[in-house]
């Protein structure tokens, strides 16, 4: 059975995608982020992203070194970020403003409190193949026993 567990690394990185997440959430909600905002934000990840692979930028390379996994960090730093403001990007473009919202938050939140939950609680995470009890609940591909 592949029992998945979060090592410190990542935990504070579902921390920061919970932070972040929530962050772009009331930003979208306030109408302080719209879609141009999102662009410019996504096109400054992207700038700051190139350049921390080649020199260490103050504030962004402690971030960087305390969030980002190590194989990550030469190739493509802060990668998780970029992801998921291009998630919002195209959440706020492509449909209308409430259903933005909803998946905006069930990223945020969903995406990083099951995890941390799960490391505390009697909530086991397997992959379907090894799993196939009765009680267990199937999450295409996952299952919560």
């Amino acid at each position: 059975m592949n029992k998945i567990r979060l090592n410190r690394l990542e935990f504070r990185r579902k921390l920061f995608h919970l932070i972040f997440g929530l962050s772009l959430l009331i930003g979208i909600y306030s109408r302080f982020l719209g879609l141009r905002e999102l662009v410019g934000l996504l096109a400054l990840g992207v700038v700051l992203s190139i350049l921390c692979r080649h020199h260490r930028i103050p504030l962004i390379s402690r971030l960087i070194d305390a969030f980002e996994r190590p194989e990550y960090v030469k190739t493509m730093p802060g990668r998780g970020a970029l992801y998921e403001v291009t998630g919002v990007l195209l959440s706020v473009a492509l449909f209308p403003r409430d259903i933005a919202l909803a998946s905006t938050a069930i990223m945020a939140i969903g995406d990083s409190i099951a995890p941390l939950i799960g490391q505390f609680g009697n909530c086991l995470l397997y992959t379907s193949d090894a799993a196939d009890e009765e009680d267990s609940v199937d999450l295409g591909g996952r299952r919560i026993i």
